[in-house]
């Protein structure tokens, strides 16, 4: 089986993940399968080599209190709407399983078990180093990355910005309607 996995924070799920998803489902070759992978806490492990340390210390930035401020089960339920979204809205795409995964740069060796066969991960192309880093770690272990490009303009850091400061028709903007219920006030704390 292919499997094309699109894991991340989802801090919050905004409209370039939305646009992200969307394109990278009609990009999906037939048979695969497409996974919506909601990045957990993971307990730490040591790196194994050079690429997955330096992995390790990009992606430990993100992970940091202040840029996860949504608990694993909004998330996850975030995750589930999707994709009803995709099979109400759009029901010609493939449809999309969601579950939560470890960090990949300290599970990546179960992450192949739960996965078998040939993995395509999905990055954006939104010129972060991170997305870069992402991308070097999985070629490296034999994986494939599909960039999907987009016109995307969203970043979590602003869409949590926008929330810290109590703005919330921008932070309504920047996150599909579908989801607004999910992510009114309080939702962080359930």
């Amino acid at each position: 089986m292919k499997w094309t996995l699109f894991a991340g924070r989802f801090q919050p799920f905004h409209q370039g993940h939305w646009e992200i998803t969307r394109s990278a489902l009609q990009a999906m070759a037939p048979g695969s399968g497409f996974v919506l992978a909601v990045v957990a806490p993971s307990q730490a492990a040591t790196a194994s080599d050079s690429l997955a340390k330096s992995f390790s210390r990009d992606a430990e930035k993100h992970h940091q209190p202040e840029r996860n401020p949504w608990h694993l089960d909004v998330r996850l339920r975030v995750a589930m709407a999707v994709a009803n979204e995709v099979k109400t809205s759009e029901p010609t795409l493939p449809d999309v399983l969601v579950t939560a995964i470890p960090r990949p740069d300290r599970a990546y060796e179960t992450l192949r078990l739960w996965f078998p066969g040939k993995r395509v991960w999905v990055i954006p192309n939104g010129g972060e180093e991170f997305d870069e880093s992402k991308e070097r770690f999985f070629l490296a272990r034999g994986d494939r990355v599909l960039r999907i490009p987009g016109t995307y303009s969203v970043r979590g850091s602003h869409v949590r910005a926008a929330l810290v400061a109590g703005q919330m028709e921008e932070f309504r903007q920047s996150v599909p309607s579908f989801l607004w219920e999910i992510y009114a006030p309080g939702s962080r704390e359930k």
